[in-house]
């Protein structure tokens, strides 16, 4: 991991916002931190939207050993790491990986088939906060909840969609939001 944050951190082309992540973590970071786990996800999709999925993928292996352990401040984040590897894997076309991962992303639901319905069907998106901050002319908080329901998005997709979000409209939305954010932020 070290390597791959000193490599982001140097690379002069890269993003500000990514590099001010990677020093975050680079400085503290432990696997039992919910605040350093937000950082690791907030890093790895922002390079995943700037196009840098190899590196996203590489940065997301190190909670790939993380048990469930009924620990939603530590699960959150791992639960949208993984969602996001699984899109990694489905972009490079390896099914091996997507059915492990995908294992791994519904452990948290088991038991728990209402809490997944509802996830699914959209409760935990950001539609009007987007649409609040725009009709507003805040295009930098309307970014903020682009990039929070980007993440939400993912899940939901990783988790099958629904008949209100079918994966094929996730997909879509998911492309949509990575282009206005790779351009804007």
């Amino acid at each position: 991991m070290e390597n791959m944050l000193e490599q982001i951190m140097s690379d002069t082309n890269q993003e500000k916002k990514v590099i001010s992540l990677a020093k975050k973590i680079a400085k503290k970071f432990s696997l039992k931190s919910g605040k350093d786990l937000e950082n690791l996800t907030h890093l790895c999709y922002w390079l995943y939207i700037y196009g840098q999925a190899e590196k996203s993928i590489s940065l997301c292996k190190i909670v790939d050993q993380v048990p469930f352990v009924n620990n939603f401040d530590i699960w959150t984040w791992i639960e949208a790491i993984t969602a996001l590897q699984i899109r990694i894997f489905r972009e490079q076309n390896d099914n091996d990986k997507i059915e492990e991962y995908r294992q791994r992303l519904i452990i948290g639901y088991e038991g728990e088939e209402e809490t997944l319905r509802v996830i699914v069907n959209g409760s935990l998106l950001y539609d009007e906060n987007i649409k609040s901050d725009t009709d507003d002319g805040d295009e930098k908080g309307a970014n903020a909840w682009r990039f929070l329901q980007i993440v939400q998005l993912c899940i939901m997709r990783e988790l099958g969609g629904s008949e209100i979000y079918p994966i094929e409209a996730l997909d879509k939305e998911i492309d949509r939001l990575k282009n206005i954010l790779s351009m804007t932020w």
